[in-house]
């Protein structure tokens, strides 16, 4: 894991992933989801290399955040 990886994980992010092949996404999830508190996001940040990243959350989640721009 590379600095800015663990930087990413100390500002919040659960679960960071930088992959070359196959990235086991439910199992990332789950780990996100075991280690977010009760008022944490559960969020992966992943990306191949030389890729954007991306950012995969539960969908109730993601609507909540929608709606909550949306009030904003």
């Amino acid at each position: 894991m590379s600095a800015s990886e663990r930087r990413k994980g100390a500002e919040g992010e659960r679960e960071v992933k930088r992959h070359r092949g196959r990235l086991d996404l439910p199992k990332a999830i789950r780990q996100a989801e075991a280690a977010a508190g009760d008022h944490d996001l559960p969020v992966v940040a992943h990306r191949r290399d030389g890729e954007p990243w991306r950012a995969t959350l539960p969908l109730v989640d993601l609507l909540e955040l929608l709606a909550w721009r949306e009030r904003a």
